[in-house]
């Protein structure tokens, strides 16, 4: 999955890095996350991480769930302005779900899984 995935994850790499996400402020606890990986260090995964929502929002829509340490959930809501690549992402897990025959929300979930490390190896690097 990472290679078929690589562009994706190289985006997700600069999440935020426009302004538009990030800085993201805990409304619980006021702990600021100042960058993606920030963000990925300092909270945990819920359970369901990463959901699909442009049949509600009539538009390319994705909300990504993590828990603040403070227990708070935190939302991140990814739009064409912010993660140009949505569309396009979407289709690939569905395509990768399609042709492994696992569920949608397992390609999601490893994904998610494959990425966040990459963000994370990556930004140590640099």
């Amino acid at each position: 999955m990472k290679t078929r995935f690589r562009t994706f994850m190289e985006a997700f790499l600069h999440l935020g890095e426009n302004g538009i996400l990030f800085p993201k402020k805990c409304r619980a606890c006021e702990r600021v996350f100042e960058s993606y990986a920030q963000y990925l260090r300092q909270t945990t995964p819920k359970r369901h991480v990463m959901e699909d929502c442009c049949d509600v929002m009539r538009k390319p829509y994705t909300m990504l769930y993590r828990h603040c340490l403070c227990g708070n959930t935190l939302v991140l809501s990814l739009t064409e302005e912010s993660f140009p690549l949505l569309d396009e992402l979407w289709a690939a897990l569905r395509a990768e779900a399609g042709q492994t025959g696992k569920p949608l929300e397992s390609v999601v979930s490893e994904f998610r899984e494959t990425c966040d490390r990459h963000v994370l190896q990556r930004s140590d690097e640099g």
